[in-house]
């Protein structure tokens, strides 16, 4: 999988360390984007696959990562002190299992329609000890042998099957969320570890649907901007950065460099232009 977007962001703990950061990355040979303090954040966006802890320049910080990957997969990391001290994932990985699985399950619905009576077609086969040339020989039409457009009324059906979800339910599930406690110092007034534990346990099972928990279907529409599902990670990862007040999260510096590189100034970028929407 490439990597969509990844962002850094910043716990400034004073003024004077913020003054230390700019410094430092002001003098970094990275190629490096970041934005002016707001409240107790600052957003770094770095080369795709740097962690802000791989730029020595930069002094030791807290920083929260939020990584997509082909609007597909997505994590977001926490570090204290230069170590991670909380990691959660949604969708790396298993996107490619679920793929198999669904199209398992679309194969077997086309031939339970078949009923046994699947028409016969030719195929090219190579002949024995005639080397590379082929003959043509008649075989029973499968699943795998109907165009991707033919393929998809039987893949639309599985995807809503409960065979389908049931699979997903069981490699996609709220065990998978570790505990929130190290979040407690970088909540927002007013936000409790109580939600963000609810947020992460809706986007753990977004991959098959809007949440049926009630809990977390009135999470998801509060932070993700009044949907209450997306085809795209990046949406959920907005919805996590949202909940923490981080603003402008979800960019890469390549993205950064490709459309806002008229408003970067020395490194420098206004929290402004990188709170505009992204239009990949």
């Amino acid at each position: 999988m490439g990597v969509f977007a990844h962002s850094t962001v910043l716990y400034i703990s004073d003024k004077d360390q913020g003054r230390l950061i700019a410094g430092a990355m002001l003098k970094s040979p990275h190629s490096l984007v970041f934005t002016p303090p707001y409240g107790s954040w600052m957003n770094v966006y770095l080369p795709l696959g740097l962690s802000y802890k791989d730029i020595p320049e930069l002094p030791t910080s807290t920083a929260i990562e939020l990584n997509c990957y082909d609007s597909e997969g997505l994590d977001v990391r926490l570090f204290t002190s230069d170590r991670i001290a909380f990691m959660f994932e949604s969708g790396c990985g298993d996107v490619g299992e679920e793929e198999d699985e669904l199209l398992e399950i679309a194969s077997g619905l086309w031939e339970k329609e078949q009923d046994g009576d699947a028409e016969q077609i030719e195929v090219a086969a190579p002949a024995d000890g005639e080397g590379d040339e082929a003959v043509t020989e008649k075989r029973k039409k499968t699943f795998w042998d109907l165009s991707p457009e033919d393929q998809e009324k039987y893949v639309s059906q599985a995807r809503s099957s409960g065979e389908f979800k049931k699979f997903v339910d069981s490699s996609t599930s709220e065990d998978n969320i570790p505990d929130v406690a190290p979040f407690a110092p970088f909540l927002p007034e007013g936000r409790t570890l109580d939600e963000l534990q609810v947020l992460l346990g809706a986007i753990a099972k977004r991959l098959h649907g809007p949440p049926t928990d009630v809990k977390e279907l009135e999470s998801i529409k509060k932070w993700m901007d009044g949907k209450d599902h997306s085809d795209n990670a990046e949406d959920y990862l907005q919805a996590v950065a949202n909940f923490l007040d981080v603003r402008g999260g979800v960019w890469s510096l390549e993205a950064l460099q490709e459309k806002m590189a008229d408003k970067i100034d020395r490194r420098i970028i206004s929290l402004d232009a990188v709170s505009q929407p992204q239009t990949d």
